[in-house]
């Protein structure tokens, strides 16, 4: 469960990165019932026209469907991400410019995501987190420009 103040954290640095005008952003997650939860959360800020119009969840795309949409913010989960071929689709809309923000929220629940034989994620080692985000920070470094990469952590204290 995300505390409050990491909720809010998250919200205001992505309303800050829509004011400067960056157009693509990632928002990634354990659980697809968030993408609701950060929907309302967004139009709570008096960011609801965009919280209505902008939000996609990759869940709801084929994995072999071309993005089209100019901006936005695109929601995933750990599972939806390492399924074949989405993490590259994620990246081919994110674009060669993206300046956006990357959120990988709760990023310590990904390092049990594993593929089986078909692509699909099952749980069982840290294999196939550590390639998620080997890839994202391949992504960052080739970018042209100078993405935002917040990884939130549920820290137990």
């Amino acid at each position: 469960m995300q505390t409050l103040s990491n909720l809010f954290t998250l919200l205001f640095i992505f309303r800050e990165n829509i004011s400067r005008g960056r157009k693509k952003h990632i928002w990634v997650s354990v659980s697809a019932d968030l993408y609701e939860d950060a929907k309302r959360d967004l139009s709570d800020l008096g960011l609801d026209k965009y919280a209505s119009a902008k939000c996609y969840s990759l869940g709801n795309y084929k994995n072999q469907d071309t993005i089209k949409q100019d901006e936005g913010v695109m929601f995933s989960t750990y599972n939806t991400l390492i399924a074949k071929n989405r993490l590259d689709q994620l990246l081919q809309w994110c674009g060669d410019s993206f300046d956006g923000l990357i959120m990988l929220d709760e990023c310590h629940r990904c390092k049990s995501i594993e593929l089986d034989g078909e692509g699909n994620a099952k749980k069982s080692s840290s294999k196939t987190g550590a390639y998620l985000f080997a890839t994202f920070m391949c992504f960052l470094s080739k970018c042209s420009t100078n993405p935002t990469c917040y990884f939130i952590l549920q820290l137990k204290l």
